[in-house]
């Protein structure tokens, strides 16, 4: 059985962001498209991932939704590639403790998500 790449689970195209959206315009976008992160992006390229749990904590602490994104996001760490194994994704989101995974091509630039739920979705996929 050939190991699965990130890129055969992987969803594409990708929705992002700028930094300079306030957070309010960033929780407008993500209930538009009814996701719970997105990369942020500058000329294309990832430089961080903002999602609902950055949002949550923020205004727990008294923050307001006029203030940046780029102020709150989580800075864009680690490249992923869609040639890369599966395992490989699972050991990053386990050490990093995050729930999405940002795929790029060589240049940063996003060309899928991979979630927690997508990989649950192939993991039940091999107990059937």
């Amino acid at each position: 059985m050939k190991l699965k790449t990130l890129g055969d689970i992987m969803h594409s195209p990708v929705h992002s962001i700028g930094p300079t959206l306030t957070l309010g315009e960033a929780l407008n976008f993500l209930e538009a498209h009814r996701i719970s992160g997105t990369p942020v992006t500058d000329d294309g390229i990832v430089i961080g991932v903002l999602s609902r749990s950055d949002l949550a904590s923020h205004l727990a602490r008294g923050g307001q939704l006029d203030v940046l994104v780029e102020s709150i996001m989580t800075p864009f760490a680690f490249l992923l590639r869609p040639t890369d194994p599966i395992v490989k994704g699972l050991e990053v989101m386990l050490d990093v403790r995050i729930h999405r995974l940002v795929i790029t091509d060589e240049d940063r630039r996003p060309v899928g998500i991979v979630t927690t739920l997508y990989l649950l979705a192939e993991m039940l996929k091999q107990f059937r």
